[in-house]
């Protein structure tokens, strides 16, 4: 039997009790980039873990899985920029969000094998940044001369 106490977890339980202690840090020193240093290390940690499932314990190849983590983040970009500054619903919001365009692409790309699901994951991986209505910065590589026309200002 493992005794539940040795060095790894040891290691584990103080990176956890740091990381939760981070923002009080932050808040005590008012020294925001180390806050948003680990922020975006947190962030880039769970797409490697997520790759890391996919890959190492699914054995599939996915070039798309970083359209999670885009939309997730577009998400909570819009509801910042119209006023919904609480993380209580901006998490939410982007959990639902990421789930709803993993359903749909799930649908689609769970059901081939082999070099097909690369190529599904592929195609798929540019659905949401090369749509119209994603954002006026993407939709401007993908629209119509006289589509971003309408759109510059005069």
């Amino acid at each position: 039997m493992k005794t539940p106490l040795n060095v790894q977890n040891a290691v584990a339980a103080l990176v956890v009790a740091g990381l939760v202690l981070l923002p009080l840090y932050s808040q005590l020193t008012g020294n925001v980039f180390v806050l948003t240093l680990f922020t975006r290390i947190v962030i880039l940690a769970l797409a490697a873990a997520s790759l890391n499932l996919i890959m190492g314990y699914g054995g599939m190849m996915s070039f798309g899985h970083a359209a999670y983590l885009g939309i997730g983040g577009y998400a909570v970009g819009i509801l910042a920029q119209e006023g919904f500054g609480s993380g209580f619903l901006q998490f939410p919001v982007a959990l639902a969000a990421s789930a709803l365009f993993a359903l749909v692409v799930g649908a689609l790309s769970l059901r081939t094998r082999g070099v097909y699901f690369i190529m599904i994951t592929l195609a798929l991986r540019r659905w949401p940044i090369t749509s119209p209505r994603a954002s006026p910065a993407t939709a401007a590589t993908t629209a119509s001369p006289s589509t971003i026309a309408a759109r510059s200002p005069a």
